[in-house]
């Protein structure tokens, strides 16, 4: 008798941003006590003001999303907002 296994089911991703207090953590795992976790965490707060809904990030165009563009000589800032939350994006994945 030949039994077919049926491939798992992934669970579909929860489109959320988590707290400060979270990233916050994250950061100073690799930061320790630096400006650099202010500086990171005033920026987590502007990306998630100008993207309540996380899934509204992922819907935006690509261009969008990466924050900037080369434009054949030298590369644009785009949307500042999401260039800049790279790692908070990293932390999020």
């Amino acid at each position: 008798m030949l039994l077919l296994h049926a491939a798992p089911v992934m669970p579909s991703p929860t489109w959320r941003h988590l707290s400060a207090a979270d990233y916050t953590h994250w950061l100073r795992q690799g930061m320790g006590a630096s400006d650099g976790v202010r500086k990171a965490l005033s920026i987590q707060a502007q990306f998630c003001q100008q993207y309540p809904d996380l899934q509204a990030w992922f819907n935006a165009p690509l261009a969008e999303r990466v924050g900037r563009i080369y434009d054949g000589s030298s590369w644009a800032i785009l949307h500042a907002v999401s260039y800049q939350a790279g790692p908070y994006l990293v932390f999020l994945a």
